[in-house]
């Protein structure tokens, strides 16, 4: 009887050896990750911040390339040109459930009515599919692997991480471009097709940018060029670079600078200057809407350099000068 016990001791705990060494194994080996060879998966984190600090960016829309047919990348196409930019906006990240808004911060609720902007009600200046994701350790048989698998087990909002397809925006590129939603809505030319540029993408903390290439076809009808019409070519590719750079809580006043509103269509600077200003809607102190212009200007309190290249002409440097000084 006791030899018997022994034995069945002796087992127990060569068992219970093997059991603590079989963890000991697993918790030692090296997680085998998700293949993530493009590097999609992003932290959330750095596109919206926190609830204490959220992040505010200025965005802008930019053709840095377009083509006519297969001629290659040029200076323009019928209807747009290398250089074109959008009108910047502020504005800051939004996940939900399925999307990613951006949506405008600096709308007249947002700016004087907090309580209104905090219900979501916002303008909306574009929105991306994308999938919440948040790896966990697969677990077999209830035992933890050194594997790693899509935890599917908490929610959403609770995932720290993303994949995005920047080519599905729900609002067109040519939504930013009046002219081109224009020649769009005339059914001369329609998008076919769009995709991100290989390697155009940087995300950082402070700075995310992406270009994406946009095929369009041109109606054979609306065509007056004699050259597509040998070649058959109706499609022309255009090249628009998404920007975002950190500003500050644009409804925090700063303190080092301030804004310049002109008075009216006769303001002295406003003859002076131009029409090289930002519109914002304002209520009045009538509590009836209208519009605020305001002067487009580097900060007057900053330094600012300027830099001639090369091929600059010595003779037209004063005058350069007197602009800008004056």
């Amino acid at each position: 009887m006791r030899n018997e016990k022994s034995f069945l001791m002796a087992v127990s705990l060569l068992f219970v050896s093997f059991a603590f060494s079989g963890c000991r194994v697993a918790r030692d080996r090296p997680i085998l990750k998700v293949p993530d060879g493009n590097e999609d998966r992003m932290l959330k984190e750095i596109f919206s911040g926190t609830n204490a600090e959220p992040k505010y960016w200025i965005s802008k829309v930019t053709v840095v390339n377009s083509s006519f047919g297969t001629k290659g990348l040029g200076m323009g196409s019928e209807f747009v040109f290398t250089g074109l930019q959008s009108q910047a906006k502020v504005g800051y990240f939004e996940f939900t459930r399925d999307k990613l808004n951006f949506n405008n911060a600096v709308t007249r609720q947002a700016l004087e009515e907090p309580e209104v902007a905090s219900q979501g009600i916002e303008d909306l200046i574009n929105k991306w599919d994308i999938k919440h994701s948040e790896f966990r350790l697969k677990e077999v048989d209830g035992y933890t692997t050194n594997m790693e698998e899509e935890n599917d087990y908490i929610p959403w909002h609770e995932k720290k991480y993303f994949t995005i397809d920047w080519s599905k925006a729900d609002i067109s590129e040519a939504s930013t471009f009046p002219y081109i939603d224009y020649v769009q809505k005339t059914a001369c030319w329609k998008k076919k097709t769009a995709h991100l540029i290989d390697s155009s993408r940087q995300i950082s903390e402070n700075y995310i940018s992406f270009v994406i290439a946009v095929e369009y076809e041109q109606g054979p009808v609306c065509s007056e060029s004699q050259e597509r019409w040998e070649q058959n070519n109706f499609t022309t590719t255009v090249h628009y670079k998404y920007s975002f750079k950190i500003v500050p809580d644009p409804r925090l006043p700063d303190e080092n600078y301030t804004p310049y509103v002109y008075d009216g269509e006769n303001d002295p600077l406003l003859r002076k200057y131009g029409y090289y200003r930002t519109v914002r809607p304002v209520i009045a102190e009538d509590n009836r809407n209208e519009n605020a212009f305001y002067m487009n200007r580097w900060n007057p309190n900053k330094k600012h350099i300027f830099y001639f290249s090369r091929a600059y002409p010595e003779e037209h440097k004063d005058i350069a000068y007197g602009i800008i000084c004056n």
